[in-house]
């Protein structure tokens, strides 16, 4: 118990580090440095609510691992409003440009940006199905909620990818009635085992 209660503390000190990190111009410059960033500012989050219902620590990497999905998917989706903003989380080794550049787009810093949110989207679909294989050690309801909210980020990622991972036209939101379908597979995919559910990104991408 100890144990679990002194990583909740540990987490919620490494989200505040990196909250802070955000109140400024910010420009990532590698896929190391996006993955600690999504690690204190959404990893942090899924080890918190582990330790809050006591869920084993041999679970806590899966559900940081579902966090840093879900922030890996605010990422590519709101690059352009974070661009107005001056910040750039896409790392530099995939787009090197200024987040001035990226709000005011050339052809080239447009194929940039759609190759970077490929690859940070791919890496997504990883952890979110890492994050899933922790899901069984939540409480019901509280396991049901998750799901139901990893879908629906997942969701905004497919719709991304059909629309070329291209995030600057606009902020993407999934529709309506396609939020019910995703949520409702969410429910049954608690239902089946994990081999059952578990799609590639063409699958997610072909059905969507």
């Amino acid at each position: 118990l100890f144990a679990g209660r002194a990583a909740g503390l540990s987490a919620f000190c490494d989200l505040v580090i990196g909250v802070q990190g955000d109140l400024g111009r910010v420009e990532i410059s590698d896929l190391s440095g996006l993955d600690a960033y999504a690690q204190a500012v959404a990893g942090t989050v899924g080890v918190m609510m582990a330790t809050l219902f006591d869920v084993p620590s041999r679970f806590h990497a899966a559900a940081a691992d579902l966090g840093r999905a879900m922030q890996l998917t605010n990422i590519c989706r709101d690059v352009a409003e974070d661009a107005r903003a001056g910040r750039r989380y896409l790392p530099a080794t995939l787009c090197p440009w200024t987040p001035e550049q990226i709000a005011a787009p050339s052809p080239q810093v447009r194929a940039d940006v759609q190759h970077a949110v490929a690859v940070l989207l791919s890496r997504a679909d990883g952890l979110y199905a890492s994050g899933r294989s922790g899901l069984s050690a939540l409480p019901f309801r509280v396991r049901l909620a998750v799901a139901i909210a990893a879908s629906l980020y997942r969701g905004i990622g497919t719709a991304l990818q059909r629309r070329g991972c291209d995030p600057l036209p606009g902020r993407l939101s999934v529709a309506a009635p396609r939020k019910l379908w995703l949520a409702i597979g969410a429910v049954f995919g608690l239902a089946l085992p994990q081999h059952m559910t578990r799609q590639t990104p063409r699958q997610d991408k072909a059905r969507a």
